[in-house]
């Protein structure tokens, strides 16, 4: 199998998370847990940085 036949077998994947709101220790175990990959693209849902209210 050449290179351009294996980039076609790597997934994308594209993960949600909701409401970090600081939680450093929490995501860092998340992202343990999912085995991040250089090509995973992440979404952060909640509230904004700098948000009040």
């Amino acid at each position: 199998m050449n290179q351009t036949q294996t980039d076609c077998f790597k997934m994308v994947r594209t993960l949600a998370i909701g409401d970090i709101h600081g939680c450093y220790r929490s995501l860092d175990t998340l992202a343990t847990f999912a085995a991040l990959a250089p090509n995973d693209r992440i979404i952060t849902l909640g509230g904004r940085a700098g948000e009040v209210g």
